[in-house]
């Protein structure tokens, strides 16, 4: 139990809690902003929720291209990855 309690525990626990936190704080800063403009918005949770599925939707998609990119090779852009190119064509 003394473990628990040293100071790089506590610290720990308060950096992902800040870490963790502040999408969250985000979130109520605009909604905040927005209800004092007189909008009302009860989705802010569900827009978040969405917003993470896409983006990992996004990354997992698009996953096999960027392996391709690793190691840099010469392309008629001279900019050494073709990556982007790669994932618009599949």
């Amino acid at each position: 139990m003394e473990q628990l309690f040293t100071i790089g525990t506590l610290l720990g626990v308060l950096h992902s809690t800040i870490r963790l936190a502040t999408p969250y704080l985000y979130a109520a800063i605009g909604e905040t902003i927005g209800q004092r403009s007189g909008l009302l918005n009860l989705g802010v949770e569900g827009m978040m929720l969405m917003g993470a599925y896409v983006g990992f939707y996004v990354v997992f998609t698009t996953a096999r291209s960027r392996r391709s990119c690793r190691a840099p090779r010469p392309t008629p852009s001279g900019s050494g990855c073709s990556w982007p190119g790669r994932a618009l064509s599949h």
